[in-house]
């Protein structure tokens, strides 16, 4: 290619001369010097810490540059700092506790394999920080605990029998599983400058031959204790048959000698149960015959509208929406006078109404009436629309500089408050020496935009729902559920921020929850879970409450939500618990058929007194029970003559053949 006719433009020369290059200059030199200030300031926050690498001296106390000896501390704190652009870097840590969940399955002393669930926090030492660097990087999580937790569990668990594993995990109790393992762990991570604030075991399951096998213990526990409340419900029955037996003979014995000592008792039982009949048969007759209730009884009988007696008690529904899609504008409704109305007339509609849509289309309704219908749907035309201009001059012009300075101080004041609601507080963070430990009340507050930002915490109570299961003192797997109040401790807010975050929930309450559940829940057996709810409850809170005091979190209130057993062993539970009561049931039987016992005892000594008395009365006055007999019969045939129906007797026997005796009355 041939340069040399190649003519390049001149560049003219801008207005001004030298003064206009000078600008320039300084222009450049102000963008250079805000760029390189820009990218010598990096930001710390809140719960965080950094530490600065340098290419010369790479992470050191003292960087040695040229003519120059900076001194650098090892750890920096939240806020703004300042370095050597491109011969500094900072290495920013979250020095705030971790969640961190490994599952590993061991193997137990007596060769069960069990897999353990484990939830450990973690934070690197603060003042560690440099080590931490220079021997793990900044994914020291990854790099050291999968290998130490699961080094750790393996050793721990392979000290205990699988049944020791569940009930030697109380905090009272030594040796101790979770302790051990949260000793030995700290004392592993320590190594690497790792702090642990929590080790708890989330979860500890068995293979499920052996977990079938606990359940099928408990379940022949639970058979064998409703066993014995079935034969003590059988003893109770004995007993019970036994007396009532005992009170039948001796009623019977008693009644027995009396009527043999007075048969004349016996002929005025038979008289009063012949009148009791003869009622009996009347008012069966009457109801046969529909005397008592007639068969003229008005029906209740129940009329449902028809769907178009419905449809014409229903109001206007609406408009139809495809009038802006260019068709004709419909409208669809009924009458409640159950006729149809057809569209009104032109000159009989009130005026227009336009409503604008979106995209300049409007949509034209009417009103006839009690009804609106859409008439027609169009486009808005803008072409028309003329906008005025600003008056003014000069003045004018001033006044929007007035008015964009005014803006300007509007938009830094409106940025220099924050509104705290009610039960919330607030801290602030500032760049430049970090979380400031004063806690903001409720209120509108001031701030310096840029330096200083606010953390706002809800410090009410709020609900937090864990379900975990573990294993009861009798290794039955239970599976419980909790419902915790928690709220942060207003005044160590900046001390939560620094180490927790704002989710401190989620950070450290599933893993105390858990640990404090089972840790408790093996205490008891599973029976005790149900009879001693409010041991257990007290206990679990009791726990709770130290723990999360340790991370300044208040607990307001603890409560057992639901409390589940295996199938097999609820309803083994069940049977047991219907036998008990049962037997209980049975208890009271006893004691009934006792008094049963007594009061046919007394009665039939009264019903031996009254033959006693009375036959010595008839025997006396023969004449007596021939009185009795001549009243029932009257009686009876006054009954049957008031029947529906006839019934017809032999007028020599009006005692419906209950006996065979003679009134000595004549023949005829």
């Amino acid at each position: 290619m041939n340069l040399n006719n190649v003519k390049v433009p001149k560049i003219p020369k801008m207005p001004g001369g030298g003064a206009t290059s000078t600008l320039i200059k300084l222009g450049v030199i102000a963008g250079l010097g805000v760029y390189g200030v820009a990218n010598s300031l990096y930001n710390v926050e809140g719960g965080h810490r950094a530490i600065v690498f340098n290419r010369i001296g790479g992470v050191k106390n003292k960087v040695f540059l040229p003519f120059v000896l900076l001194d650098h501390d090892d750890v920096y704190p939240e806020g703004t700092h300042f370095m050597i652009p491109w011969f500094e870097r900072p290495v920013i840590y979250d020095v705030r506790a971790r969640p961190h969940l490994v599952e590993s399955t061991s193997g137990s002393r007596d060769l069960q394999m069990v897999k353990i669930g484990l939830r450990v926090l973690t934070r690197p030492v603060a003042d560690q920080l440099p080590t931490v660097y220079r021997s793990l990087g900044e994914n020291y999580n990854e790099r050291v605990l999968p290998s130490i937790i699961h080094e750790t569990l393996k050793a721990v668990v392979a000290q205990y029998n699988a049944s020791q594993l569940i009930t030697q995990r109380d905090a009272c109790k030594r040796p101790n599983v979770s302790r051990e393992i949260r000793k030995i762990l700290t004392e592993r991570a320590a190594n690497f400058n790792i702090a642990l604030d929590d080790v708890s075991i989330t979860s500890l399951t068995f293979g499920k031959e052996f977990t079938a096998a606990i359940e099928a213990k408990q379940v022949a526990a639970q058979e064998a204790e409703r066993a014995k409340f079935v034969v003590e419900k059988a003893e109770q029955d004995k007993r019970s048959a036994v007396i009532r037996a005992q009170g039948e003979a001796k009623s019977a014995q008693l009644i027995g000698q009396a009527i043999a000592n007075n048969p004349a008792f016996i002929t005025l039982r038979k008289i009063e149960a012949a009148r009791e009949i003869a009622q009996t048969i009347s008012h069966a007759a009457n109801k046969a015959l529909g005397k008592e209730f007639p068969a003229s009884a008005p029906r209740l009988i129940q009329v449902l509208p028809s769907p178009m007696a419905l449809r014409n008690c229903l109001h206007p529904v609406g408009f139809d929406l495809e009038t802006l899609k260019g068709s004709k504008p419909r409208l669809s409704y009924v009458t409640a006078q159950a006729k149809q109305r057809t569209a009104p007339d032109s000159e009989q509609r009130d005026p227009r109404i336009s409503i604008p849509l979106l995209f300049g289309e409007v949509l034209v309704i009417q009103k006839y009436e009690y009804y609106w219908f859409i008439s027609g749907a169009g486009k808005m035309n803008l072409n028309n629309v003329k906008v005025p201009k600003i008056p003014g001059g000069g003045a004018t012009s001033a006044l929007i500089k007035l008015g964009v300075i005014a803006g300007l101080g509007v938009y830094g004041v409106a940025n220099s408050l924050y509104n705290v609601e009610g039960g919330h507080r607030a801290i602030v963070f500032n760049r430049i020496g970090g979380v400031k430990n004063k806690v903001y009340p409720e209120g509108t507050h001031f701030m310096i935009p840029w330096f200083e930002r606010p953390v706002i915490y809800d410090v009410r109570a709020r609900p937090h729902l864990v379900e975990s299961t573990s294993g009861s003192r009798d290794l039955q797997m239970v599976k419980i559920g909790l419902r915790v109040l928690t709220r942060p401790v207003a005044d160590q807010l900046p001390t939560v921020y620094r180490s927790l975050g704002e989710n401190y929930n989620e950070r450290v309450l599933p893993s105390i929850i858990h640990e404090t559940l089972k840790a408790v829940v093996a205490q008891y057996n599973a029976s005790q879970l149900i009879t001693q709810r409010e041991n257990v409850s007290r206990e679990i809170r009791k726990i709770l409450t130290e723990r999360a005091a340790n991370f300044n979190i208040a607990l307001d209130d603890v409560s057992i939500t639901s409390l589940t057993f295996g199938k097999e062993f609820t309803a083994a539970i069940e049977a047991k618990q219907v036998a008990a009561q049962e037997a209980e049931r049975a208890k009271f039987v006893v004691e009934k058929a006792e008094q049963d016992k007594r009061s046919a005892v007394i009665r039939a000594q009264g019903e031996a007194k009254s033959a006693q008395l009375i036959g010595q009365a008839i025997a006396n006055n023969p004449a007596f029970i021939t009185l009795r007999k001549i009243e029932a019969a009257r009686e009876i045939a006054q009954t049957i003559s008031h029947a529906a129906n006839k019934v017809y007797l032999s007028a020599d026997d009006l005692l419906l053949n209950l006996q065979d005796f003679n009134l000595d009355t004549a023949r005829k």
